[in-house]
């Protein structure tokens, strides 16, 4: 330490001496604040020291050190015995500046800019940070005016008071009576709030000694000398106040300097909860600490309760910050409105409402550089405040209130509503495992038979078992596989899910999608598998490929390697190529073939199996020629092709006639069966010994659309009905889209009514949107509420499809705007609404249809703000529509998809009448 000795030297110059820790005198100290021309260590050591200015300082400030009160050879004055040349020394000197007023004989405060004690309080030397340590660390202070004479204001009390009342310091610490420690971090860093720093890292370093820390000096970091303060401080110091600050700009949960605790000076440490907590550490994650905690808004918006409390005016409030959980698990948090402290009143606070959670809160050292104002969240002014991401305290006692139980929790996972999840699980009474009664699933279960990849996240890094089963054994990979949920799927295997699990049926995730063919959840399961088993895993699934006619998945099992000539069941029976054939699954034959599956094998003689395969061809003019020997066959042999044939030879032909019909072969096999009804029925045909044959010809020339092959057979008389029992060619011309058709069956007395696979003919017309059939049904009797137990009123399909036209058809031709779907629990309006068909939406409702909907659960203002049609939100308010609280939650809830444009005006299938009548 360097002093300078106050009586001078011969030469008539102040000298400065250097001592070791253990030799150094008693000493007085000099605090000021810096004017122009201060003197410095290399001043001292030549000759230019008494020519400065500052020169005055060292002069009277030696003198009073030599006055008879204090008779004290030396005095530190910072100007001169700190050599600021050297960076190492400089340090030193800034982790010691503290100790050194601390252990000081008498501290000399001179205050160049005050004549008299009412220029006192406004002083510039108390703005200025480093003169808080000189203020607070001296165990003896006296202020002398610009003249250098002493300042006296009275008593000392008096005078502490007003030093007090200027600088926010209690009494007791400027008294010595208290000590430092008694003092929260809050209310240290409060002390200093007012005042400033010529550099911007002197804002840090001069608060060292206050709180017993040294830090090494990096001058040119700026901000980040603070942030590396308050890191220090909590190495040393439990307290939760340290984090009790307010900032506009703040970023991170550290505060961006002493300025944030201007108004946490009442703030003191305090926990109610009594509770085990782990220390404050520091990581490159940011600050790890054990917080309760608390959902209160969207997207992981939450209230973290400090261990501390208002002393002042938020006198038994417990202090809170907003912070947010960035991926939704409750392990990383950032801080966010940082310009707002949560006072919790003690009175209300259940511990069950907030989680006590171990979290990570970011320190964002650098954001604050890159940031702008616009990317700051205005504060709330409570909780009660209306914002965007914070619920209201009515909503959020609605949601979080004691009518609120875990069992919500699954209703949530299977919604996929994230936000209403996560708010759940905040709370401590939630167990995350809870099962449904009947099912036996859990959250987790729930949210992967749903595809909701987002709450599948959320549950697994809860600590969700992967491996939960529901009552019959299935996995949450099983269940997402059956839902052909193809994003969730690989999420749970990335999590390490077992691939190969089966369910109470011996089924795997695997054998599911194949079932169901969900080709890309397929491909990513063959994919995981393949990269740790052979092929002989596959036999199963490539068993039921080919049983369901799934051709793309079957190519991704040939792929891997699977024999074409594997047997249907592990016993033996039918090989892959013959299963095919007897389920006239054309395409999945040729793609055995193709594989290198075999027609026949040296121990196989069937030939009805043999005949099936020669109508495996290459080409147009191959399958022609084929299908002129195999019936030139048939009829040279004189078989009769009665009703007792049908099931083999006729019926494999005709089976391969219509499948797999392209271009130039489809005219050919068209051209080739009208001459063989022809051959069949011509002047010796007799109908009724090919009854059930004729039939088989119908169905067939309605489903392809050959208009003259149906004039003949309903010349010939061949029943308009179809076979009883089978589709309906009625049916079957208006699923293909066969107008004329359909007109020449009506005519020829085909029931309107009458339908096929559950459906009747108008509904088909209108699920295909197509207007020129519709108006043929309606015209030939059709009812335009008629019902079909599939999808349901012909309305409710044309409003859920999209197709303006015929919506408008049927409301033209009498069919109710309010009618229930047989299926569905909601209107024409609802569907309409749901999937943004606005027009639709004016249609309806200009024919009377009601605007709140006929169910409560299927609302239409609901359906179009859940799926994101503000215009249609727009029209139903306009037609009086009532927007209820959970509508405006909807509206403003992150799952809702951005606003969308409307579809395009869909007239599908409209086809122009004159196009099929010319």
């Amino acid at each position: 330490m360097r002093l300078v000795r106050t009586a001078e030297s011969a030469n008539g110059r102040f000298e400065i001496k250097e001592f070791s820790d253990n030799a150094i005198p008693p000493y007085a100290i000099l605090s000021h604040t810096w004017g122009e021309e201060e003197v410095t260590f290399q001043d001292m050591q030549g000759t230019s020291a008494t020519l400065k200015k500052g020169y005055e300082k060292i002069k009277q400030g030696c003198a009073l050190a030599r006055r008879q009160d204090f008779n004290l050879d030396y005095i530190w004055i910072d100007t001169c015995c700190i050599d600021k040349t050297s960076s190492s020394e400089l340090s030193e000197a800034i982790n010691s500046m503290f100790r050194w007023y601390q252990e000081s004989r008498v501290c000399f405060a001179f205050l160049a800019d005050v004549s008299s004690k009412d220029d006192f309080p406004k002083s510039r030397w108390f703005t200025r940070g480093w003169t808080l340590q000189e203020l607070i660390a001296p165990s003896h202070l006296v202020f002398f005016r610009q003249d250098w004479t002493e300042l006296r204001m009275g008593s000392l009390e008096e005078v502490r008071r007003v030093i007090s009342n200027v600088t926010g310091i209690p009494v007791g610490v400027l008294s010595d009576k208290q000590s430092l420690e008694k003092y929260s971090v809050a209310q240290r860093m409060s002390w200093a709030s007012k005042r400033e720093t010529t550099r911007v890292e002197d804002g840090a370093y001069c608060l060292m000694g206050l709180f017993g820390v040294n830090i090494p000096l990096i001058y040119g970091e700026r901000e980040s000398a603070f942030i590396r303060l308050q890191e220090e401080i909590m190495r040393v110091m439990d307290d939760h106040t340290i984090f009790a600050w307010k900032a506009e700009h703040g970023h991170g949960i550290l505060a961006p300097n002493s300025a944030a605790f201007r108004d946490s000076h009442d703030i003191v440490c305090f926990d109610p909860f009594d509770t085990p907590t782990t220390p404050l550490s520091v990581s490159n994650r940011g600050i790890h600490l054990n917080l309760r905690f608390k959902g209160v808004g969207h997207e992981g918006l939450g209230l973290a309760i400090l261990h501390c409390k208002g002393t002042g005016s938020r006198k038994d409030k417990l202090i809170a910050i907003y912070v947010k959980d960035l991926s939704m698990n409750m392990q990383q948090f950032q801080r966010v409105r940082t310009d707002w402290l949560e006072p919790i009143d003690l009175i209300n606070l259940s511990p069950v409402d907030y989680h006590l959670t171990n979290m990570c809160v970011q320190a964002d050292r650098m954001t604050h550089i890159h940031s702008t104002t616009s990317e700051v969240t205005a504060p709330p002014k409570s909780l009660k405040f209306l914002d965007p991401e914070i619920f209201t305290s009515e909503d959020l006692a609605e949601m979080m209130g004691p009518g609120v139980g875990p069992k919500d929790l699954l209703r949530s996972a299977a919604a996929g509503t994230i936000n209403f999840m996560w708010l759940l699980l905040t709370r401590d009474d939630v167990d995350i495992e809870i099962r449904d009664e009947w099912y036996q699933r859990t959250p987790l279960l729930c949210a992967a038979a749903n595809g909701h990849e987002s709450a599948v996240r959320l549950l697994l890094e809860r600590g969700a078992d992967i491996e939960a089963q529901d009552r019959i054994f299935r996995t949450p990979l099983i269940l997402a596989a059956m839902g052909g949920h193809g994003p969730t799927v690989k999420l749970l295997l990335a999590k390490g899910s077992v691939v190969d699990a089966k369910d109470k049926k011996d089924q795997t995730a695997l054998l599911h999608a194949v079932e169901l063919n969900h080709y890309s959840v397929a491909q990513i399961l063959i994919d995981r598998i393949s990269a740790t088993q052979g092929s002989g895993v596959f036999v199963p699934s490539i068993r039921r490929a080919v049983m369901n006619g799934h051709d793309r998945i079957l190519k991704l099992l040939l792929d891997q390697g699977v024999s074409t000539e594997t047997k249907m069941t592990e016993r033996g029976g039918t090989r892959l190529l013959y299963a095919a054939a007897e389920r006239e699954l054309a395409s999945t034959v040729y793609l055995l073939l193709e594989n290198g599956a075999r027609v026949l094998t040296d121990s196989e003689i069937d030939t009805q199996a043999a005949l099936g395969m020669r109508l495996t061809f290459t080409n147009a003019n191959d399958y022609i020629s084929t299908l002129r020997t195999v019936f030139s066959e048939l009829l040279l042999e004189g078989v009769e092709l009665r009703v007792e044939e049908k099931d083999t030879r006729l019926y494999q032909i005709m089976s391969f006639l219509v499948t797999d019909s392209e271009g130039k072969r489809r005219k050919c096999e068209r051209a080739l069966i009208h001459n063989v009804v022809r051959i069949l029925f011509g002047k010796d045909g007799n109908i009724q010994e090919f009854e059930d044959t004729s039939s088989e010809l119908l169905t067939f020339a309605t489903t392809e659309g050959c208009t003259s092959m149906v004039k003949t057979l309903l010349e010939k008389g061949v029943d308009v009905e179809g076979k009883e029992g089978g589709p309906k060619p009625l049916w079957l011309a208006v699923d293909n889209g066969h107008p004329l058709i359909v007109k020449m069956l009506l005519e020829a007395g085909a029931n309107p009514e009458r339908g096929g696979r559950l459906r009747i003919p108008l509904q088909v017309a209108a699920e295909e949107g197509n207007t020129v059939i519709a108006r043929i049904l309606i015209e030939h009797g059709a009812n335009p509420d008629g019902q079909g137990s599939e999808l349901g009123k012909p309305l409710s399909v044309a409003a859920m499809r999209g197709y303006t036209p015929i919506v408008k058809l049927l409301l033209e031709c009498g069919a109710n705007p309010n009618i229930i779907a047989f299926r569905y629990t909601c209107g024409p309006l609802s569907f309409a609404a749901q999937h943004g068909y606005i027009w639709i939406v004016e249609l309806l409702l200009e024919h009377g249809a009601a605007v709140e909907g006929l169910r409560r659960n299927k609302r239409p203002l609901a359906l179009a703000i859940k799926n994101g049609y503000e215009p249609i939100v727009d029209l139903l308010l306009k037609k009086g529509a009532r927007m209820t609280w959970s509508d405006k939650l909807l509206r403003m809830s992150p799952w809702v998809p951005p606003r969308k444009e409307l579809p395009a005006f869909h007239q599908y299938h409209c086809y122009c009448e004159t196009a099929y009548y010319s």
